[in-house]
């Protein structure tokens, strides 16, 4: 999808990206979500921490603590989601003392944990905007791409959610994501 869109003469942002990683973790490709944080970097964009925390991510689901960790390490200041999401790497992986040290500097840094904030991410105020249309499309790509071998692949969509969003709904219309994403297209 971003080759398309570099075919079109459109050039991707971090957004972009970020999004692709995303739907990279949520695919359980660690590989493509690494390669396209430094395909943004190659590109001279900056990779903030939702870039990173996605990626980091990807490597906890795909069992590559040290590279979760190499990550971490290449963040100017990681907040908590990166730190935990790293903590989780470490955990999948059983590597306990290394866990323990980064919920260390994490609490040394002063930095809460994501679970204790207010502000909980609710998908029915975001379902069908652009960044959430991407993430669907490279989503679809990826399992196109994992299809097409002989090899069985099973897929199962641990965050759908409700299934589906109304956009009449007054959640929707408070940002109105949508009229830039699904009714666009």
């Amino acid at each position: 999808l971003l080759e398309a869109m570099e075919v079109s003469m459109l050039r991707g942002s971090i957004v972009t990206f970020n999004s692709a990683i995303s739907a990279c973790e949520k695919g359980l490709q660690w590989t493509h979500a690494v390669a396209l944080l430094r395909l943004a970097q190659q590109r001279d964009l900056s990779p903030d921490t939702i870039t990173y925390s996605a990626a980091i991510s990807a490597c906890h689901k795909g069992l590559q603590w040290a590279v979760a960790l190499q990550l971490l390490g290449q963040m100017e200041a990681p907040d908590a989601i990166a730190f935990t999401a790293a903590m989780n790497a470490c955990e999948a992986c059983q590597q306990w003392a290394i866990a323990l040290q980064l919920l260390e500097r994490m609490v040394e840094a002063d930095l809460q944990d994501p679970c204790a904030e207010n502000t909980p991410y609710i998908h029915s105020f975001l379902a069908g905007g652009p960044v959430d249309c991407f993430k669907h499309a490279v989503l679809c790509l990826l399992l196109q791409c994992m299809s097409s071998s002989d090899e069985p692949v099973t897929y199962i969509d641990t965050h759908a959610g409700q299934g589906l969003y109304d956009s009449r709904s007054s959640e929707a219309r408070l940002f109105e994501n949508f009229k830039e994403g699904v009714l666009r297209l």
